[in-house]
């Protein structure tokens, strides 16, 4: 066995060739935890092949020492999660490494309006290396100008979608704010609105949840760094009614069973296929993760709870 050892700034690497030829090279950090560890069990490496590498990584510590350069560390979410590997997909242009050992995962930020700004979350490859197996790989979320988080924008094991999302934002941006004030009693609405506009919308007049809404929806909009014209060109009016409607919560349908069992065609967690009045009503992340059970014909269908009770009820 031969083994050389040398320092390269922060960094030693260990180069060894066995007595069969079989090459392995180590780089470890000052502090000794790995950062290289290779070993090639198949080629023969041979003597030549050894003091090649050994007189290339030499000459790579001394140019090192006279260039007086610092050594290039890793990147900074390899800093904050070391088990995490290396990054399998490209982060967009205008995004910077912001993450953090205490977040679950990764995490690249870009500015928007106001001080408002995008967070987008990479998280482990493996589900189970993660915090959390069951959520979607990659996320992105909306916060603002005080770094409080405001409402997630995107989730889905799909880097895909995250990357359309985000070239087509001015214009699904309306709905993002939509969706995250819908979310909001009244009063949250109001002090929202005094906090950032200077008033409360009921000291004015006695508007209706849906006015309120709208209006306290539209003032983030802007406040995020929305335009005006992708505002007015979306349906507004329809997306807060889709959105009150979500939240609602939804129930699982299936025309088969229904059929079958004269309107039973719901699904109840505890009595199986059900009247819709008996069904079990799900939230939007139960949606995104659970399972649609097992129906006549395969056709069980996730529906928003106030349009089964229109079409159904």
């Amino acid at each position: 066995m031969k083994t050389e050892h040398v320092s390269i700034g922060a960094y030693h690497v260990t180069l060894s060739l066995d007595d069969d030829g079989h090459l392995s090279l180590y780089v470890r950090s000052t502090d000794g935890s790995s950062i290289v560890d290779v070993s090639d069990d198949n080629a023969q490496a041979g003597e030549a092949a050894f003091r090649l590498s050994t007189r290339a990584i030499e000459a790579k510590a001394r140019e090192h020492a006279e260039s007086g350069e610092e050594t290039q560390q890793p990147p900074l979410y390899q800093r904050e999660f070391p088990n995490f590997g290396v990054l399998d997909v490209q982060i967009p242009g205008g995004f910077v490494d912001v993450s953090w050992h205490n977040n679950a995962c990764p995490s690249w930020r870009v500015e928007k309006g106001n001080g408002h700004y995008l967070q987008l979350f990479v998280d482990y490859a493996r589900p189970e290396d993660r915090d959390t197996p069951t959520l979607p790989r990659f996320s992105l979320h909306l916060h603002d100008a005080h770094m409080d988080y405001i409402t997630p924008v995107i989730q889905s094991n799909d880097y895909a979608d995250i990357l359309a999302l985000l070239e087509n934002y001015a214009s699904a941006m309306p709905k993002v704010v939509i969706d995250h004030v819908s979310t909001l009693s009244r009063e949250q609405m109001n002090a929202w609105y005094e906090s950032n506009v200077g008033y409360r919308p009921d000291d004015d007049a006695e508007l209706t949840l849906d006015e309120i809404g709208l209006q306290t929806a539209e003032m983030l909009y802007y406040h995020a760094g929305g335009e005006e014209r992708h505002w007015r060109q979306a349906d507004t009016a329809e997306i807060w009614k889709l959105a009150r409607d979500v939240k609602s919560g939804y129930v699982i349908y299936s025309a088969n069973e229904s059929a079958a069992a004269d309107g039973s065609g719901f699904w109840s967690d505890r009595d199986g296929w059900v009247p819709l009045n008996q069904a079990t009503r799900y939230s939007e992340t139960d949606r995104n993760t659970l399972n649609l059970p097992l129906a006549t014909g395969q056709d069980a269908q996730w529906v928003i709870f106030n349009v089964a009770k229109a079409h159904y009820g």
